[in-house]
């Protein structure tokens, strides 16, 4: 399958991106509802970027959503950080190869746009087992914050390491 990753620029891509999202919003958490999801939107929009992964005939297979800065600092450091808030996977497609793809598009795409960004930050629910057992494999814990749906761990890494942790997955 070809996977193809892109920055949401246009109002077409904001309707894709936002009916995916309103449509996966369960896989987020289940207590949000579509006013939630419109807010998140709105400061993803706004604040913040939106990636879109589709397939070759533009199926949307995934959303990531990021931040230059971080909201606590009133994104005062978004010279040196990134925080990645929210990626959403559909469950037909999650694997490997999407989020490895994804991964590594949405890191070159900031180091582009952002080539002194020296940090990557990224945010999960204290009770998503499966974040909490993949993050901390390229990520250090740096601490937590309450969320509007509940306590949210903070994990980081410099983005050098990233970068090589992704590139081992690359196939020569």
């Amino acid at each position: 399958m070809t996977i193809f990753c892109k920055r949401c620029a246009t109002d077409d891509d904001y309707a894709k991106a936002s009916l995916f999202m309103l449509q996966n919003k369960r896989e987020l958490h289940p207590s949000l509802g579509t006013v939630d999801i419109i807010t998140l939107l709105y400061y993803y929009m706004t604040a913040g970027s939106l990636i879109m992964v589709t397939d070759g005939d533009e199926h949307m297979l995934a959303l990531g959503a990021y931040y230059m800065g971080t909201p606590e600092q009133e994104f005062v450091d978004k010279q040196r950080v990134v925080l990645v808030d929210n990626v959403i996977v559909a469950r037909s497609y999650r694997s490997t190869r999407v989020f490895i793809r994804g991964f590594r598009y949405l890191m070159s795409q900031i180091i582009e746009d952002n080539p002194e960004v020296e940090e990557f930050r990224f945010v999960a629910l204290s009770e998503n087992t499966y974040l909490q057992k993949l993050y901390p494999k390229f990520a250090s814990f740096i601490g937590s914050r309450e969320g509007t749906i509940g306590t949210e761990d903070i994990y980081s890494v410099e983005i050098h390491k990233l970068r090589a942790f992704l590139d081992r997955f690359v196939r020569i």
